[in-house]
């Protein structure tokens, strides 16, 4: 008899092990299409055998535990790339959209209404008491002071978006932390509970951490008891943004026009939407912008150089002219005097101004707005060189990652068929030691 309920014991945890099995290859079917979540994997151990008259017999398996199939380097790898592929996509996109406020071929834009401008003052010059050669002054003196007001109230307001733009996504960062940190307390407490790892919710904080790498460029640590330590990548000293149940805060300084951990400027390497975003920031200038000392320094943002241009074009014309053409001290504020008639003894004073080096740098007005135009250019072809290098290499990595994480649908399918015969035979186990047992009984 002692046999007999042995096979029966065995038979029996064979069935509930099989269900195990089955209901873990459903619940990675279920998930096959979210990158987030790991392959679940049962491990089986075998039981203890058991000693009898003819010695130890084998008592089958038991389940020990259900895991998750996760590489943590690969899984870093992937964070990194990510964070840089969404700094470069961010900047990119933003320096598009200022290439478009400052669209110029020469023949229209600010380049264009300069060169009318210039060809205005020739033709007052080749007839000085024209009437309708001074009208024209008039009209093309307007016309590029409305043109450089208007693009720079453009960029000005793309500045200002960008701005409230971190301020969002430094608040969206923050609320990932505290998910990430109360993802931290469940988790732990789940497995203090038992001895089972709290797989679906580690899914989950791993979704939280991959949203927060767009955000901000991060990396982290497992503790032994489950929780994740992130930290600010490549911090010196180490800016700590979670560890156990505590998140920091995160926060956009708009004075500073800095990202703030825990009210403390953050100093990393540069990954993320948000250092995309402050990239760009600096690129098109901080509004209402400023005169720069250097007009040709490499770090003179967008605003500020049309700040140069305009504030150059101000006393340079109206120094020429003998008498006010142009009013205001920079970009945003130039306009056409409201009393400006132009002085055709003057015109060719100031027509010769287009063909001489301007206090604006060291070249002529129109070289020092090509010149603007080719630093745009080259701007958005970093940061798509850039965005095009990370996004394939986030495709390679999350392809490695999946080969070892992810969910194949023919590999469960397999899995399926092998404990479905195994349930059977399982099954088939019990129906004939049941029948033993019943003979026994009948025998007594």
């Amino acid at each position: 008899m002692a046999g007999l309920n042995g096979t029966l014991e065995i038979a029996k945890k064979t069935l509930l092990n099989t269900q195990v099995f089955i209901q873990t290859t459903s619940h990675n079917i279920a998930n096959a299409d979210n990158k987030a979540y790991a392959r679940q994997k049962v491990v089986q151990v075998t039981s203890h055998p058991q000693l009898t008259r003819a010695g130890w017999l084998g008592m089958g398996a038991s389940v020990e535990r259900v895991i998750q199939q996760r590489d943590h380097y690969l899984e870093q790898r992937v964070l990194e790339s990510r964070s840089q592929r969404s700094l470069h996509e961010t900047e990119a996109a933003q320096l598009r959209m200022a290439s478009g406020y400052l669209a110029d071929d020469g023949e229209s834009g600010i380049s264009g209404a300069l060169g009318k401008f210039w060809s205005a003052w020739d033709a007052l010059n080749q007839n000085p008491g024209g009437a309708s050669e001074k009208t024209l002054v008039a009209e093309g003196a307007r016309n590029l002071a409305e043109l450089i007001r208007g693009t720079t109230t453009l960029l000005q307001n793309q500045a200002s978006s960008i701005e409230g733009n971190i301020q969002e996504k430094a608040s969206k960062a923050g609320t990932l932390l505290t998910d990430i940190a109360n993802y931290n307390k469940e988790i732990s407490i789940t497995e203090l509970r038992g001895d089972q790892p709290a797989n679906d919710l580690r899914d989950k904080r791993y979704q939280a951490v991959l949203d927060l790498a767009d955000l901000i460029p991060i990396k982290y640590s497992e503790e032994t008891d489950g929780t994740l330590t992130v930290t600010l990548l490549g911090s010196s000293p180490e800016v700590e943004l979670v560890s156990g149940s505590t998140a920091a805060s995160v926060a956009y300084d708009g004075v500073g026009h800095v990202l703030t951990i825990d009210g403390q400027p953050a100093s990393s390497p540069p990954g993320g939407q948000i250092q995309g975003l402050l990239a760009a920031l600096n690129e098109i200038g901080i509004p209402p912008g400023s005169i720069p000392a250097d007009p040709d320094g490499p770090s003179v943002s967008y605003l500020d150089r049309l700040n140069a241009l305009a504030s150059s074009l101000i006393s340079e014309v109206n120094a020429a002219h003998g008498s006010p053409v142009f009013t205001g001290s920079g970009a945003a504020d130039i306009q056409l005097d409201g009393s400006f008639v132009a002085d055709g003894n003057a015109a060719l004073a100031v027509a010769e101004l287009q063909h001489k080096s301007s206090t604006v740098g060291t070249d002529t007005f129109e070289k020092y707005l090509a010149n603007l135009q080719n630093r745009i250019g080259l701007g958005i072809e970093r940061a798509e060189n850039q965005q095009a290098f990370h996004a394939s290499l986030e495709v390679q990595l999350q392809s490695e990652q999946q080969s070892i994480s992810g969910v194949s649908i023919d590999e469960e399918m397999v899995d399926l068929l092998k404990n479905q015969q195994i349930y059977q035979a399982a099954a088939k186990i019990v129906q004939a030691t049941a029948e033993m047992l019943n003979t026994v009984v009948n025998m007594v």
